[in-house]
């Protein structure tokens, strides 16, 4: 019998390509080879009248209609003919690869490239924000060759992880990140999320963190480099403690009116066929 095949390293294996465009092809025969209809944007003048929401750039204002109005002001909603505006956020602080493990990591990149590349498509803009520098903003079919360089060349995660950035309003808003957000990034999250067309939180898991070793340790905080004696030898316990804090996360989202998913990152689930394929049934792609 042949031993299976060690799992790659490597950010785009040839086997994720494979998977990428077999989904692309699955996504385009549900829909019956149409393209996403004309939605809400900043590309074509449309007829609608809103209020102006904080945070919008003010050349978007209808001055005649604030004119014409005795309360507040308004803005002319405006059509795009397809695609809109996905904007990701790659968590890169030092839990992402926990004992330099490099699973969590590697899946975040990936679906970071498969959303993009999938929304490149269906002709909207992307905006990736990755904490190491300036976000890159990029449109049109065949510009994802910037995207893998990009993703590609990130330096390893490392310390507690930049704030949120501030976001135009209106775009569909796709989060990536381990299971253990602390509250302030949560508070901001939720502030954020009301002024996005949608919101969606990937929390990747790793399957050792449900199962940890049955013994008396001392692990050490990734983030902030404090010693944390802990004693797992009560697996059970452990597990399910484990799935109470993944439940919560979920309910605490759906409080917040955020479309959240758990996936598993490392081999066999976190590889690139597998993991595409269950972002997909998680409504993640």
């Amino acid at each position: 019998m042949r031993p299976a095949a060690a799992a790659s390293t490597e950010p785009f294996p040839r086997a994720f390509f494979h998977a990428l465009a077999a989904l692309s092809r699955r996504r385009w025969l549900v829909r019956g080879g149409e393209r996403t209809a004309a939605a809400r944007g900043f590309a074509q003048h449309g007829g609608e009248r809103r209020p102006w929401r904080p945070g919008e750039p003010l050349r978007a204002v209808d001055w005649r209609a604030a004119a014409r109005r005795e309360t507040g002001l308004w803005v002319r909603e405006r059509e795009r003919e397809r695609g809109g505006r996905l904007v990701v956020l790659l968590d890169r602080s030092a839990s992402m690869t926990p004992g330099d493990e490099p699973w969590r990591d590697l899946a975040s990149r990936r679906l970071a490239f498969a959303a993009a590349s999938l929304a490149l498509e269906e002709g909207a803009r992307v905006e990736l924000h990755h904490q190491d520098g300036i976000p890159l903003r990029i449109a049109g079919v065949g510009r994802s060759a910037r995207l893998r360089a990009l993703l590609e060349g990130l330096p390893p995660p490392a310390g507690l992880g930049a704030a949120l950035p501030a976001l135009r309003p209106g775009g569909d808003l796709l989060v990536l990140t381990d299971p253990w957000l602390p509250d302030p990034t949560w508070w901001d999250l939720a502030t954020l999320a009301p002024r996005q067309r949608s919101c969606r939180v990937v929390f990747l898991t790793l399957r050792r963190e449900a199962a940890p070793p049955a013994e008396a340790l001392e692990l050490v905080d990734a983030e902030a480099g404090r010693m944390l004696p802990v004693d797992l030898r009560d697996a059970r316990r452990a597990r399910r403690a484990h799935d109470v804090h993944l439940r919560s996360l979920l309910q605490r989202a759906a409080r917040d009116r955020i479309q959240a998913a758990v996936l598993v990152a490392d081999p066999p689930a976190g590889g690139p066929a597998a993991l595409l394929r269950h972002a997909h049934a998680a409504g993640v792609l």
